[in-house]
Parts: C-alpha cells; structure tokens; sequence
C-alpha cells in the first residue's frame, strides 16, 4: 500500500493450495495497477523463512531483505535499454540488456516494534493522524477481501 501511494488495484487475483485442514499452505496474491503488477507469496509450511522483497524499476532494481544482519538492501543498476525506434510503429523496439554495478548502502539497525509504538505515542501527544491509520487498513481489508473471494472460487 505504502509502495503504490494508497492507490487501489484494477484487478486481484489469489491462488493458493490446502493440504492440512481448512487454510492454505501456500498463496500467491496478484494485484495489478496502474503501470505495475505486485505479486505476494506467502507460505506458513515452508522451512525456508524470507521476508523478501524485489523491486524492478525502468533504471534500476532493488532488493530488500529483512531477515539480513547486513546487506539488507541491493540496488542492482540493471535494466533494459531502447537502442532503437526503428520499428516502433509495428510495437517493435531494438532493446538491449544493461548490467552495471551494485550498490550495497549501510542501514542503521532499527527496532520496528519500538518504531511503531514511539510513532503512536508521538500521535497520541500530538494529535497527528498514523502513517498507516484507517483509510491504509481499509484499502489493505478490501485486497484481503477480495483475494479470499478469489481464492474460494479457485478451489
């Protein structure tokens, strides 16, 4: 939500498979927007744990890892360059694949949990509306929603 500004999704679409009882072991939850598609993959029985998240820009594309000590985030400058508009008007474009450097920048450990609280004390004190209030959790509820309807008629 925080990434595609508060905007709502044209389209989502959920899949998922159940073999332990009435939830899903696994969920692949698709939304497209305006300009993007974002993909969540979400598994509860996988031995594997990540908290992974990849972003594929126009010039760059970035990494970000939660579960790293160090190196959390990668910004990879790789992209796709247009080399030519010969035939652009057959919807065709000479492109070539552009791999440069990676650049690893040094975050600062913070505690999230302890971020969170002071930033609703600070509300609390202030009067000033949460980052993620009310309008950001309805948005979310309304993906929810609507990935569980998916979801139920995919079988």
């Amino acid at each position: 939500d925080f990434l595609c500004g508060g905007q709502e999704p044209l389209k989502v679409s959920c899949i998922g498979e159940k073999r332990y009882g009435d939830q899903e072991i696994v969920t692949y939850l698709t939304m497209k927007y305006e300009g993007f598609i974002a993909m969540i993959k979400s598994s509860w029985f996988s031995p594997l744990k990540s908290r992974t998240m990849t972003v594929s820009g126009t010039k760059k594309m970035i990494v970000f890892d939660d579960l790293q000590d160090s190196e959390k985030l990668l910004i990879y400058d790789k992209g796709i360059d247009v080399t030519s508009e010969a035939n652009a008007e057959y919807g065709k474009l000479e492109m070539k694949m552009r791999t440069g450097d990676l650049n690893v920048p040094y975050i600062e450990f913070e505690d999230a949990l302890l971020n969170g609280l002071t930033d609703f004390a600070d509300c609390i004190a202030t009067g000033r509306p949460p980052e993620s209030g009310a309008d950001q959790a309805i948005r979310v509820l309304k993906i929810l929603s609507q990935a569980d309807l998916d979801i139920v008629s995919a079988g």
